[in-house]
């Protein structure tokens, strides 16, 4: 059988190795509070988190042993990602609870941050800063993704596992082998780091701050910080942007500037020009409506938000107040998102170009149907009927992920257009918020949301992938 309990306990042991490399993560922000000072609870906090983060991965890594005859599958492989971020989320609540967070409401944000989007329910923010540091962190880890502990960890003892993982989270390879592609992938985001936080460090912003802005940025994911005034300064909003936007090009692409020490291989990226071409014409639009209103460089923000950052620099009243053009914009940006293989959300800008394609090919077939059975090339690569059906699928089980959210939103009593705005947001890991959804939203609520982060993170397979090992028969020996 293919779920027999051999099966199972590989699946833990591997899960187990993730959860034991992730916990010292955990160590970080334990130094930082002992370097800022911070009260001895806090400290202990993350030490604390960190030992039970510790025991529970030495636990199911060590004490099960490695059996070499069972070989695990791609679906075991989904489930291993799936379960990695559920448990490491609520595993990285454990800091939270010092500071008077409930359960739930950790849950949330840890859920949040780590799917790069950004949306809160937490009732306030404290003004600490390692904490601010510890979310920082986990934003970068969730943009990334577990390949980088996949790298670390799994790497050193079966490469055939790491190579399943890697691909279980939705990277291809970049650079002639996965474990070179894991590598490439991490030099990348570390290099496009350095670069934000010194472009953040020339604007004025201090070091701390511009560190957690950065790592926040360059992931997609926006959430609070610790000053957030800087949001607010025309030139730190168009270095958030430029960051935002780097974060939103496919790993591919920057590995191939990389490679070729040639500016111009982001414009024979499909994906690139068509991004830009969106930013560049929603940002007209926004700018012809707002430009009386509102600086253009929080505009800017706002558009580049939309590909995934978050950051806006607009309250949520603001939001609300938008013309219904702009109001609908910002909802096809968020639904479409960035470029496949970035830190962004959204059902990608690939995709997005292939349902195009797909439609202009079906138009026209119908109009000379002795061209049915002619090539179909995308990106270089030839598509097949399989494809375009899997791209359909996928799509149409993204939105209908989107009407569940949307049907329980108002099924609360929630206005329809901001239902959808929030859903769409937060599927798309966006996170740019309305004021919809505060610490008061009802438990179920919440519940739904995390379901939807968590869609939009671990992408359609990996949700069937896991709803058909539920309703398979478990076998056993």
């Amino acid at each position: 059988m293919y779920y027999t309990r051999w099966h199972i306990n590989q699946v833990l042991k591997q899960i187990g190795q993730v959860i034991l490399y992730s916990s010292f993560i955990f160590l970080i922000p334990f130094i930082f509070a002992i370097i800022f000072k911070e009260p001895t609870n806090y400290i202990f906090s993350y030490l604390i988190s960190f030992g039970v983060a510790f025991l529970v991965g030495l636990i199911l890594y060590g004490l099960i042993p490695k059996n070499k005859n069972v070989t695990l599958g791609s679906i075991h492989y989904l489930i291993i990602v799936a379960s990695v971020w559920l448990i490491f989320a609520a595993l990285t609540t454990l800091p939270y609870y010092v500071f008077g967070y409930n359960f739930i409401d950790s849950f949330f944000d840890t859920t949040s941050i780590l799917t790069t989007t950004g949306t809160t329910t937490l009732p306030f923010i404290v003004k600490v800063k390692s904490w601010h540091l510890w979310r920082a962190i986990l934003s970068w880890i969730g943009g990334i993704g577990v390949i980088l502990i996949a790298y670390y960890g799994i790497f050193s003892s079966d490469a055939f596992a790491s190579k399943k993982l890697v691909r279980a989270e939705g990277y291809g390879n970049v650079a002639g082998g996965y474990k070179g592609s894991v590598r490439a992938i991490w030099i990348i985001y570390v290099i496009l780091t350095l670069i934000g936080i010194i472009l953040m460090l020339l604007v004025g912003v201090d070091l701390f701050n511009s560190v957690t802005y950065t790592m926040s940025a360059i992931s997609t994911t926006g959430h609070d910080m610790l000053n957030n005034d800087y949001l607010y300064q025309s030139n730190v909003q168009l270095i958030m942007s430029l960051i935002i936007f780097l974060g939103s090009i496919s790993f591919v692409t920057h590995y191939r500037l990389y490679k070729e020490k040639n500016p111009f291989v982001y414009f024979k990226d499909p994906q690139f020009i068509s991004m830009l071409l969106m930013v560049l014409i929603v940002l007209f639009i926004f700018l012809k409506h707002l430009v009386g209103t509102h600086s253009w460089q929080s505009i800017t923000l706002l558009v580049a938000g939309t590909l995934g950052g978050g950051f806006v620099g607009f309250s949520p009243e603001l939001i609300m107040g938008l013309a219904p053009i702009l109001f609908f914009l910002l909802i096809f940006l968020m639904f479409v998102g960035g470029s496949k293989g970035s830190t962004s959300g959204g059902i990608s800008q690939s995709r997005f170009l292939l349902l195009m394609k797909s439609i202009l090919w079906q138009i026209r077939e119908i109009r000379l149907p002795y061209l049915s059975n002619s090539p179909r090339k995308f990106d270089g690569k030839v598509v097949e009927n399989a494809d375009i059906r899997a791209l359909y699928f996928y799509i149409v089980s993204y939105v209908l992920f989107m009407v569940f959210g949307v049907l329980v939103l108002t099924a609360h009593g929630y206005p329809i257009a901001i239902s959808i705005f929030e859903v769409v947001s937060i599927q798309g890991n966006i996170g740019i918020e309305t004021g919809l959804i505060v610490h008061t939203t009802p438990l179920f609520v919440k519940a739904v949301l995390i379901f939807n982060m968590w869609v939009g993170r671990l992408g359609i397979i990996t949700i069937f992938g896991l709803i058909g090992m539920i309703f398979q028969r478990v076998g056993g020996r």
